[in-house]
């Protein structure tokens, strides 16, 4: 009974590792723009960048980085990601109270990633994506910073990307 155990287990193994074997590279073309210390508060609510991206082909944007909440209200802020023509690409809500707690103090961190596939109507792909980070509750003392990164990849299967395979990313 141990010994048709062990070759079932042997077998499931083998299975994996022939998988692996036979599975095809992948790759991946990025380009990307970060800063740090964007800061939310009652005098400016709001902070909006700007992003065009070129690329040979569709991509995928991502915005990514972490909140670091100044106190310990319930203050909310929300992130969003929309193209050029409105059409929303994805929305975030962040909460203080669901933050991490960072070292003795009394400051928190939320690690934030928003992002989605976008395809091209043409060749190559030229979009523009506004990101807006509000501060939408919180005290009047509330101060939210954030540390971000703007990617756009592609990415795929086989041995490398297709020849003359590019992104690009400028905040404008």
């Amino acid at each position: 009974m141990r010994s048709q155990r062990v070759l079932g287990y042997l077998g499931v193994v083998a299975a994996a590792l022939a998988s692996i074997a036979t599975s095809q590279p992948t790759w991946d073309v990025d380009d990307e723009v970060s800063g740090l210390h964007d800061e939310l508060g009652a005098s400016a609510p709001e902070s909006v960048r700007h992003f065009s991206v070129e690329s040979s082909d569709e991509h995928t944007v991502r915005v990514s980085g972490t909140l670091k909440w100044d106190l310990n209200p319930a203050a909310m802020v929300r992130v969003s990601i929309a193209k050029d023509d409105g059409s929303p690409v994805q929305e975030g809500v962040y909460r203080a109270d669901e933050a991490k707690l960072v070292g003795p103090g009394r400051r928190r961190d939320t690690v934030i990633s928003l992002g989605q596939h976008q395809e091209c109507e043409t060749k190559p792909c030229e979009q523009g994506y506004t990101v807006t980070v509000r501060l939408e509750e919180g005290a009047p003392q509330e101060r939210v910073f954030f540390d971000w990164r703007f990617t756009a990849s592609m990415s795929g299967s086989g041995d490398g990307p297709p020849k003359d395979s590019y992104v690009k990313v400028v905040e404008d």
